[in-house]
C-alpha cells in the first residue's frame, strides 16, 4: 500500500510539472509590422498563460546576436501568493523604437523561463528603406483652421534630419509627423500641440518646400516660419502664433532623440486676437460683475497717451461701447482683487477701419483718456469724457505680467447726479467703546473701501438709492492713528476723516482729477483745519475742494494743512497734457531708474544685469514666471557708484520666458528674459 501511495505521489509532482511549464508557455508571437522597415519602430506581442495569478512578466533587455538573433531577455517572476492554481492568460507588448537600423532576416529568442508552444513565425524580414532623403516623397495628412487631430511619431522614419530655426540649429533624431496645412484666407493662425506622453517632441512651421525632383532633407531658415513656444505654465504644450498668408504650409512634429516617439493632439485655430477683435459690446447702462483679466492674453501692448507711452505687459479686456448721440460717458471700474493695479483706457474706434488690421498698440491720435494709476492706494479707477456720437473701445490693462485680478466695471450715459452726502465728516474714538455710525444719502446707491485695516465697514455699499446707515467698528482700540475713507457714487465722492484716541493730527493728502478743461484738487474733509494750496505758476487757493483752469505744462502742487493738532504737507507733480478731451494727469513724479540692461537675451546657461548707479546703495534682483510666482531666491546686494554688473544664473529654470525684476532705492525696472 505504501509503495502505491509513494508511486501516486510521484505521478502527481510528474504532472505538476509538466503543467507548470506549459503554463508558461507563449502561444502567440505577433510582429507589428510583419516586416519592418530598417529604422521603423516595430513592437513584439506576445500571449500565453501562468499557472497562476502569483506569476509575472519583467522586461530585461535585448541583444542582437551571431546569426541575426533577436534575444529578448524576459524575467519570468512569482510573488508569494497565495494563489489559486488556475491557468492565467497573460498578453506581453513590447516596442522598439527606432527599430533595427541593418536590413535582413531575423529571429526571436527568448530567455528568462518563457516556452515557446506555437507554429506562428518567430522571424521577420527588416527591409531595406526606401529613399527617405526627402520628405517630399511621402503623402500628408491636410489640416485645415478649426480642426483638431490625434497624431503619434511611433513608427516614422527619421527623414529630417536638421533645423535650423528661430531657437538655433538643432539636430533631431526621431522620426517625423508631417501635416499640410491649407490656410484660405490671410489670418493669424495659432498651431497648439499637446504632447500625451513622456516624450520631449517639438513642433516646426515651415514652408512649401516640396518640388519635383528636389530632395529636401534639412530645414533651412529661409523654409523655416516658426518653432513652438512652450507653454510657461505647462511643459507639455508648444504653441505657434503667426500671420499667414493665403498658400500651403508643412507643420512638422519631431523629436530630439529616437526614443522621443509619441502621442499629441494638434488643434488649429484662424482669425485675429487683437484690441478690434477680442472686443467685448456692451451698452450704456451695463453693469459687468465678476469680470477678470486671469487666464487672459495680452493683446494690447502699449498706449500713447498724453505725453507718455504706457508699456503694458499684464492680460487685458477690451470693451465695445456705440453711442447714438453727443453723451457724457461714465466708465466706473471697482477692482476685486487686493493689490492688482488696473487701468482703464478710452480709444477712439477709427482705430479699427477693417478686419484685416492687426491693432496690437493705441497710438496718441486715438488715446482719448487713461486712469490716473495709483497703485495699491485705492481699487476704484474711473474715466469721465464728453464724446460724440460713434463708437469707442475701453481697455482694462496692467502695466506688469503678474497683475491679473476680478473687477466689477459699469457704463453710465450722461449720468443722473447723486446728491451724495455724508454725515458726520469726522468720526472720533475718544475712548474704548462700539461701533459709530455715519448716514448716507444718495439717489442710486454708493460704495467705498478703507484703505488701512483697523477698521470694519457694515455695509460697505448699497446698489440702490435712499438713506443707508453704515456701522464703523474698530479692530483695536491701541494707539493713536486716523484714516480717511472715502465714499463714491457715479462721479461723485465725499470723504470722512476717523480718528482714534483723540488723534487729530492733519491730513494733507490729496487727489487731483480733471473735468473738461479744469483741475479739481480735492483734500479729505477735517473739522477745524485750514487748507493753503500752491501751484508752482503762483496759483492759490484755500479751500478743500476747488476747480482750477491750467494751460497745458507741469506744475509742482503742494498742500498744507493745519489744525490744533499741527501742520502737515504733501507734494505733487501734476501733468496736464495738450490735447482737449484725455485723462491727462499723472498725479504723482516718479523718479527715473538708471540705465539698466540684460544680456544676452535669449541665453540658455546664464544672463548678466547690468545698471548704472548715480551713488552707492542696495539692490534687489528677484525673477518671475509669467503667473507671477518668484521662482528663484532674490539677491540683496550693495552696489557701488556707476557701472555694476551681477551674474544671474538660469541653469535651474526649464525654458520658457521670465521676468527679471531689479528694484533700486531710486525705482524699480522689469525685463523679459527668454531661457532657451
Amino acid at each position: 500500500m505504501r509503495n502505491k501511495l509513494s508511486t501516486l505521489f510521484t505521478l502527481v509532482l510528474l504532472l505538476s510539472s509538466q503543467i507548470w511549464a506549459l503554463a508558461q508557455t507563449i502561444r502567440e508571437i505577433e510582429i507589428n509590422p510583419a516586416n519592418p522597415v530598417a529604422g521603423q519602430s516595430f513592437t513584439v506581442t506576445l500571449k500565453g498563460d501562468f499557472p497562476s495569478a502569483c506569476y509575472s512578466l519583467n522586461y530585461v533587455n535585448a541583444t542582437i546576436s551571431a546569426g541575426n538573433y533577436l534575444d529578448l531577455n524576459i524575467q519570468v517572476n512569482q510573488s508569494a501568493g497565495p494563489c489559486a492554481a488556475v491557468v492565467t492568460p497573460f498578453t506581453f507588448t513590447r516596442t522598439f523604437h527606432g527599430g533595427l537600423n541593418t536590413p535582413g532576416f531575423y529571429c526571436l529568442r527568448f530567455f528568462g523561463g518563457l516556452n515557446v508552444n506555437t507554429s506562428d513565425s518567430k522571424c521577420f524580414n527588416v527591409l531595406p528603406p526606401p529613399h527617405y532623403g526627402t520628405i517630399c516623397n511621402v503623402s500628408f495628412p491636410t489640416i485645415y483652421c478649426g480642426s483638431t487631430v490625434s497624431g503619434n511619431n511611433n513608427f516614422e522614419p527619421n527623414r529630417l534630419t536638421y533645423y535650423e530655426c528661430e531657437y538655433g540649429d538643432r539636430e533631431l533624431k526621431s522620426g517625423e509627423k508631417v501635416y499640410r496645412l491649407e490656410v484660405d484666407r490671410y489670418t493669424e493662425v495659432r498651431l497648439d500641440m499637446k504632447i500625451l506622453d513622456n516624450v520631449d517632441l517639438d513642433m516646426f512651421l515651415i514652408k512649401e518646400v516640396c518640388k519635383p525632383n528636389q530632395p529636401y532633407y534639412k530645414v533651412k531658415p529661409y523654409d523655416c516660419l516658426a518653432q513652438a513656444k512652450i507653454n510657461p505654465v505647462n511643459s507639455k504644450e508648444r504653441n505657434i502664433e503667426i500671420n499667414l498668408e493665403v498658400g500651403s504650409y508643412l507643420v512638422i512634429i519631431d523629436g530630439e532623440t529616437n526614443y522621443d516617439r509619441g502621442r499629441f493632439t494638434l488643434t488649429t485655430e484662424c482669425g485675429y486676437r487683437d484690441l478690434c477683435t477680442k472686443a467685448a459690446i456692451v451698452n450704456c447702462g451695463d453693469k459687468l460683475l465678476n469680470q477678470s483679466t486671469i487666464n487672459g492674453r495680452n493683446d494690447v501692448w502699449s498706449y500713447t497717451c498724453g505725453t507718455g507711452v504706457f508699456e503694458s505687459e499684464g492680460n487685458d479686456r477690451v470693451y465695445k461701447i456705440k453711442l447714438d448721440k453727443p453723451t457724457k460717458l461714465f466708465v466706473e471700474m471697482n477692482i476685486l482683487s487686493s493689490g492688482q493695479d488696473l487701468q482703464l483706457t478710452l480709444i477712439k474706434g477709427e482705430i479699427c477701419p477693417d478686419l484685416y488690421r492687426e491693432v496690437h498698440s493705441v497710438p496718441a491720435e486715438f488715446c482719448l483718456g487713461r486712469s490716473p494709476e495709483s497703485g495699491a492706494k485705492s481699487n476704484r479707477r474711473t474715466i469721465l469724457q464728453d464724446l460724440p456720437a460713434g463708437t469707442y473701445y475701453i481697455a482694462v490693462d496692467a502695466r506688469m505680467a503678474m497683475t491679473q485680478g476680478n473687477y466689477n466695471i459699469f457704463f453710465q450715459c450722461d449720468p443722473v447726479p447723486c446728491g451724495l452726502s455724508v454725515v458726520p465728516s469726522v468720526l472720533d474714538f475718544t475712548s474704548a467703546g462700539g461701533a459709530k455710525t455715519l448716514t448716507i444719502n444718495t439717489s442710486r446707491g454708493f460704495s467705498t473701501y478703507p484703505t488701512q485695516s483697523w477698521l470694519d465697514l457694515s455695509p460697505r455699499s448699497a446698489n440702490t438709492g435712499g438713506t443707508t446707515k453704515v456701522s464703523v467698528l474698530r479692530k483695536s482700540d491701541s494707539g493713536s492713528r486716523q484714516e480717511s475713507i472715502t465714499f463714491t457714487c457715479g462721479t461723485e465722492s465725499q470723504t470722512v476723516l476717523v480718528t482714534q484716541a483723540g488723534s487729530c493730527k492733519p491730513n494733507a493728502f490729496f487727489t487731483v482729477s480733471k473735468s473738461t478743461n479744469q483741475v479739481i484738487i480735492s483734500a479729505p474733509a477735517q473739522d477745524s483745519s485750514t487748507y493753503s494750496w500752491k501751484f508752482s505758476n503762483g496759483q492759490t487757493s484755500n479751500k478743500a475742494v476747488d476747480t482750477i483752469d491750467l494751460l497745458a505744462g507741469v506744475y509742482r502742487l503742494c498742500l498744507t494743512v493745519t489744525n490744533k493738532c499741527g501742520t502737515a504737507t504733501s507734494c505733487q507733480l501734476v501733468r496736464v497734457a495738450g490735447f482737449a478731451t484725455a485723462s491727462d494727469l499723472s498725479s504723482l513724479e516718479r523718479p527715473k531708474l538708471s540705465q539698466a540692461r540684460l544680456y544676452p537675451n535669449p541665453t540658455n546657461g546664464e544672463a548678466f544685469v547690468e545698471f548704472d548707479l548715480p551713488q552707492a546703495g542696495r539692490a534687489q534682483i528677484q525673477v518671475f514666471d509669467l503667473s507671477g510666482r518668484e521662482v528663484s531666491k532674490g539677491m540683496s546686494l550693495q552696489l557701488d557708484k556707476g557701472v555694476n554688473q551681477t551674474k544671474l544664473s538660469v541653469d535651474p529654470l526649464q525654458r520658457g520666458v521670465y521676468l527679471v525684476r531689479v528694484t533700486l532705492a531710486e525705482g524699480s525696472w522689469t525685463e523679459k528674459l527668454v531661457v532657451e
